[in-house]
């Protein structure tokens, strides 16, 4: 009896637990977008929704490792065009994890907007040149 009791409150347990929603993010992964001679680039970014309790937008740049070093320009874009803000440096294999504080974003405009991470990358000395941007990001306030 005390066995039977001891299941059914485990089962209980488990199940309020699996039901309980989390305020986790989460992340996604861009598709491969080919710049030429063999060079992948991806954006990572932290979500595919940020609610109003969000501050940033996290993102990355990653190659599959044959693009040599490259050089990036990142901006969100929105409907209306681009932010101001703007990130540059350059990587081989990935960028750090970068932030785009949504508080600029937030001041444009209505409650909701439909933004992506743009990244325009370079390569002279290899001939990569191009433009790869993160799924669709939701953006509420």
């Amino acid at each position: 009896m005390k066995l039977k009791f001891g299941i059914i409150i485990t089962l209980i347990f488990s199940m309020a637990l699996a039901m309980m929603p989390t305020e986790k993010a989460e992340a996604a992964m861009g598709r491969w977008d080919s710049l030429g001679k063999g060079c992948k680039v991806r954006v990572w970014v932290d979500a595919y929704t940020y609610t109003k309790k969000a501050s940033s937008i996290d993102w990355y740049a990653q190659t599959n490792g044959k693009c040599g070093t490259l050089k990036y320009t990142a901006r969100i874009a929105i409907s209306e065009g681009y932010l101001e803000y703007q990130m540059k440096g350059s990587f081989s294999k990935r960028t750090p994890v970068k932030k785009f504080p949504l508080s600029k974003l937030r001041k444009e405009g209505p409650r909701r907007k439909d933004v992506t991470v743009d990244v325009l990358v370079s390569n002279p000395s290899k001939g990569i040149h191009g433009f790869v941007s993160s799924h669709d990001i939701i953006v509420n306030w």
